[in-house]
């Protein structure tokens, strides 16, 4: 799969922390390309509790998935019933300092590739 998602601020990480029932159900469960609130969305199957890419950063994974969707997807509620904040681009535990996911910027239209357990998107390559 390789698609072309548009500039902006991107949320990549598990999608359980940041969506709600609605987001969720619209995302699936088993990885793909959707729209959620008419953005263009996607979702990649994990084989472990986590996942890491080439700039060091480690992803906390609730379920099974790994999700790009654009940050104004985040919301605001879920992440004070978890007890999460955002700081400089991180989603943190709120009493552990814990990083569970972050929030890129991209200038540019970008390129996702997934194939098998490869997974990139734009110049970040992940472990999955």
């Amino acid at each position: 799969m390789q698609e072309i998602f548009k500039s902006g601020e991107y949320y990549i990480g598990s999608p359980e922390l940041v969506l709600d029932y609605e987001g969720l159900e619209a995302l699936g469960s088993f990885g793909g390309v959707c729209e959620i609130a008419g953005q263009k969305c996607a979702s990649f199957e994990c084989n472990s509790s986590s996942a890491s890419d080439s700039s060091g950063f480690v992803y906390s994974i609730e379920n099974t998935l790994l999700a790009l969707l654009p940050a104004a997807l985040v919301n605001e509620e879920i992440l004070k019933q978890k007890i999460l904040t955002i700081k400089n681009g991180v989603l943190y535990n709120k009493f552990s300092g814990f990083k569970l996911a972050r929030i890129i910027k991209f200038d540019s239209d970008f390129s996702v590739e997934f194939k098998e357990n490869a997974l990139r998107i734009a110049e970040l390559d992940f472990k999955i």
